[in-house]
C-alpha cells in the first residue's frame, strides 16, 4: 500500500510537475485551435513524431545518468538504416528479422568503439561524440552518393503504417514498452543503482568495488543499439533509408533537451526516464502547436534551444541546491560532534 509519504513524493517530482504543464497546454491548445488538435491525424502524427525521439531518449537517459553522454545518435540511426537497406538489397534472402539483428549488432559495435575512447583512451565523451558524428555523417553520405534507398520487404514496409484503433501507431507501442522496461531496470536493478552511483561519484564507486568501466561499456553499447533500432524505425515509417533526413530533423538534440528538461542531471547521478519522457511529449506537443497555428518551422528549432538552456539554468540551481543542503548537513553533523567531544571533554574534567 502507497503511504502519504510516497504520494508527497510523486507528486512534488519533476514528472509530475511536467505532466501538469502538459495536461494545461493541451487544454490551452484544444482551445486555441479550436479542437484541430484532436483530431485523429493530427495525434497520430504526434505519436508518430515520438517514436524515434522516445528510443534515443531512453539510451541518452541511462548515458547521462551514468556521467556520459552522446551526441552522434542521429548519425549512428542513419548509418543503421543505410546498413539495413544495403542488406534488403544485396541479400534479398534474408529475412528482415535477421537483418535487423545485424544492425542492432552494428549498433552494439559502436557503442563499443565508444567506451574504448572513454574507457582506454580517456577521452571525454562529449569530445568523441560529437566528433564521430560528423564521421557518421560523412559514412553515410559517401556510402549513398546523397541518394535515399528505398526499402521494399513484404512485412516490413506495412509495419510502419499499423495503429491499434487507427490511432496508435504498432511503432510507437514498442517505443513505449522499452520506455517503460528501462524506467524499470534503471530504478529496480543493481545495474540501475551502479549507473546512478558511477554518475554521481565514480572514484567513489570505483573503491566500493564497482566495475566503472564495465557498466560504462554497457550504457555506451546500450545507448548504441537503441540509436541503431531508432534508425531502422525511422526506415520502416518512411520506407526509405535517407543519408541526411534524420540528421537534420535534430533528433538527438530534441532528445537532450527533454532529457534536461525532465530533470536528469547534465552531469550525471540524479533523474528519471518519467520525466525525462513528459519533457519529450511537452516539446513534441508545442512543436505541433506552432505547426497548427502556423508559425514558421525554424521558429521550432528556436523554441528548443531556448528550452535547453531554461533547463540548464534550472538544473545548475538544482545541482547548487543539492550541494548547499549537503554542506550545511556536513557542517551541522560536524558541529554536533564537536559538541559532543567538548561536552566528554568536561565531564573528564
Amino acid at each position: 500500500m502507497i503511504n502519504n509519504s510516497s504520494i508527497r513524493k510523486i507528486l512534488q517530482s519533476r514528472s509530475a510537475f511536467l505532466l501538469i504543464i502538459l495536461v494545461a497546454l493541451i487544454i490551452v491548445i484544444v482551445f486555441i485551435t479550436n479542437g484541430s488538435f484532436l483530431m485523429p491525424g493530427n495525434i497520430r502524427g504526434i505519436f508518430l513524431s515520438l517514436i524515434v525521439q522516445a528510443i534515443m531518449l531512453t539510451g541518452l537517459t541511462c548515458l547521462l545518468i551514468g556521467g556520459e553522454i552522446d551526441l552522434s545518435m542521429a548519425g549512428q540511426a542513419t548509418v543503421s538504416a543505410m546498413l539495413f537497406a544495403q542488406i534488403n538489397v544485396s541479400l534479398p534472402a534474408i529475412p528482415w528479422g535477421i537483418n535487423l539483428v545485424i544492425c542492432l549488432c552494428f549498433g552494439a559495435g559502436i557503442g563499443l568503439l565508444h567506451s574504448f575512447y572513454v574507457n582506454v583512451l580517456k577521452f571525454p565523451s562529449f569530445i568523441a561524440t560529437i566528433g564521430m558524428a560528423s564521421v557518421y555523417s560523412g559514412i553515410a553520405q559517401i556510402w549513398t552518393r546523397g541518394n535515399c534507398f528505398p526499402i521494399a520487404r513484404q512485412g516490413f514496409d506495412t509495419i510502419g503504417n499499423v495503429a491499434i484503433f487507427d490511432r496508435f501507431p504498432v511503432l510507437f507501442v514498442i517505443a513505449g514498452v522499452i520506455v517503460i522496461a528501462y524506467g524499470f531496470v534503471l530504478s529496480r536493478t543493481i545495474f540501475g543503482r551502479n549507473a546512478y552511483m558511477i554518475g554521481g561519484n565514480a572514484a567513489a564507486s570505483r573503491l566500493s568495488g564497482i566495475n566503472v568501466n564495465r557498466v560504462r561499456m554497457t550504457l555506451f553499447i546500450n545507448n548504441s543499439v537503441l540509436a541503431s533500432l531508432a534508425g531502422i524505425f525511422w526506415a520502416a515509417l518512411m520506407k526509405m533509408a535517407s543519408p541526411t533526413a534524420i540528421t537534420t530533423s535534430l533528433p538527438d538534440f530534441t532528445a537532450l533537451s527533454a532529457v534536461i528538461l525532465g530533470g536528469v542531471a547534465f552531469f550525471g547521478g540524479h533523474g528519471f526516464i518519467a520525466g525525462a519522457f513528459c519533457g519529450l511529449a511537452l516539446i513534441n506537443v508545442f512543436n505541433n502547436t506552432l505547426t497548427l497555428l502556423g508559425v514558421p518551422s525554424y521558429w521550432n528549432v528556436t523554441a528548443q534551444g531556448a528550452l535547453l538552456v531554461i533547463a540548464l539554468i534550472i538544473d545548475d540551481l538544482n545541482e547548487k541546491r543539492v550541494k548547499n543542503a549537503l554542506l550545511a548537513a556536513a557542517a551541522k553533523a560536524a558541529e554536533a560532534g564537536a559538541k559532543k567531544h567538548l561536552e566528554a571533554a568536561a565531564k573528564e574534567t
